[in-house]
């Protein structure tokens, strides 16, 4: 009896046995897949109109990044929704200029959440065009995570801030696809949050580092 190696074909051995070749294959064994981000929409009815932190402000008027939130989260809990989260009242309450807003407690939400983390140090802002080293490390992120990005809500006027949760980097078009808490749907970043001749160094303003345990 012989045995060669052989590696065409998905075939890992060939076994001869008394004159006859018996091939032996390596068997499928499928890859595995990352949990789905569930989509939200801060304006969806069932949880617009919920107070932020027991002010003024609204989910469906203010609360893009307790979407984000809910939506990195949603890969590790799968029931979870806006409504949930917010009742937990995640949220550090500052005063800036017209008044309180309720902004996320990002370095709390692991302690409520459980199988996510935030990493302190992605906590990043820039006012200036990112540099080819920083875009190249929202895309290495990109590819491990989805990946909380900060833009300019209404590009081409005063600059108002959102975010949006990147899903993955779009090599071909130089784009990133992004889920929009703004009405809960995939689309691309440069289509919708940048002004006319904008590239990703320039209609990116930051990231924030909330991940799901996966």
């Amino acid at each position: 009896m012989s045995l060669v190696m052989r590696t065409e074909d998905k075939m890992d051995v060939t076994v001869n046995v008394d004159g006859e070749l018996w091939a032996c294959h390596r068997p499928e064994v499928p890859l595995p897949t990352k949990p789905e981000v569930k989509l939200f929409s801060q304006r969806d009815p069932l949880w617009s109109g919920h107070s932020m932190g027991g002010i003024g402000q609204t989910i469906g008027a203010a609360g893009c990044t307790l979407v984000c939130a809910a939506m990195v989260a949603s890969q590790v809990m799968p029931n979870i929704n806006p409504a949930w989260l917010n009742a937990k009242n995640p949220y550090n309450i500052i005063n800036i200029g017209n008044g309180p807003e309720a902004h996320l407690a990002w370095e709390t939400l692991p302690s409520m959440l459980p199988n996510t983390a935030w990493v302190a140090a992605d906590k990043l802002t820039w006012k200036q065009r990112l540099t080819q080293d920083q875009l190249d490390m929202v895309i290495a992120k990109l590819a491990v995570a989805p990946l909380i990005l900060y833009v300019d809500f209404y590009p081409g006027g005063a600059f108002s801030s959102h975010f949006v949760l990147g899903l993955k980097y779009l090599p071909d078009i130089g784009d990133i696809e992004i889920a929009d808490p703004w009405d809960g749907s995939k689309t691309k970043l440069l289509q919708r949050y940048a002004r006319p001749g904008q590239d990703l160094k320039t209609a990116i303003w930051g990231i924030r580092g909330y991940y799901a345990n996966l």
